[in-house]
């Protein structure tokens, strides 16, 4: 299965929070929707209410906007922030797999492939390195069951 998968990502273990899973999104969703939601949980996380209200009518301001991936990583995904930072891409192989007798599931994906310039045509992006295959696990957060 082809998704949208957001994730927080950082340097060290330490600055990720407990569950790294942000979101999950179809894959047809467009790229200025994924961008804007990516910018909005990353000022919910790290700004003040009343920096919400200032930037909701002022997106042009917001000093730590979502940018695209560049060549090598040019896949279309987005990050914004600085460490930890939001991580949006388009993964594959998306599997959440979880075992009634614990309260546990394990969410993997294939991670978009990593890309370098053809050589003989500089314009051209060819595949360096497939994608790695990453995995999640975490606690089930059922808001229904206390």
């Amino acid at each position: 299965m082809y998704a949208w998968l957001i994730t927080w990502e950082s340097t060290t273990k330490n600055k990720i929070p407990i569950d790294p899973l942000v979101a999950i999104f179809s894959s047809k969703k467009s790229k200025r929707w994924i961008k804007e939601y990516v910018e909005n949980i990353y000022l919910f996380n790290y700004y003040l209410p009343t920096d919400w209200v200032y930037y909701a009518n002022r997106r042009k301001l917001f000093p730590d906007k979502a940018i695209e991936h560049p060549i090598p990583y040019g896949n279309g995904g987005f990050c914004c922030g600085a460490n930890p930072w939001l991580l949006a891409r388009i993964v594959s192989e998306l599997k959440i797999e979880s075992n009634d007798n614990d309260n546990f599931e394990i969410i993997s994906w294939r991670e978009p492939p990593i890309y370098k310039w053809n050589d003989k045509n500089k314009d051209i992006p060819v595949i360096a390195k497939n994608g790695i295959i990453r995995t999640i696990e975490r606690e089930i957060k059922n808001p229904y069951i206390n």
